[in-house]
């Protein structure tokens, strides 16, 4: 099992990436309700094909560069979110999508 160590504003943790992969997605999510990136995640993890998955992940990553280089984010909060995404396995969205409905 892959582990991944995150750096938050306040504390560092470090995370088994099949069990933890969306830790960081959801507190940006939680902390940034009407956010543009948030709206990108959330369909990001509806994603119902891995092709799709894939694709949205690019699609997000992108948005979070754009997020760094304007200083929305701090270059670790980006590198979190970074590297959280590109971690998570489809059968995660595809587990969760299923929980949701």
């Amino acid at each position: 099992m892959q582990a991944v160590e995150v750096t938050m504003p306040d504390k560092t943790i470090r995370l088994n990436v099949a069990q933890d992969a969306r830790m960081w997605i959801d507190e940006f999510m939680g902390r940034h309700r009407a956010h543009p990136l948030t709206a990108s995640l959330d369909t990001l993890l509806e994603s119902s094909t891995e092709d799709e998955l894939n694709s949205r992940k690019l699609f997000c990553g992108g948005a979070i560069l754009i997020m760094k280089w304007y200083g929305e984010l701090t270059e670790r909060e980006a590198s979190a979110l970074v590297d959280e995404i590109e971690a998570l396995p489809f059968e995660t969205v595809a587990g969760n999508k299923q929980g949701r409905h």
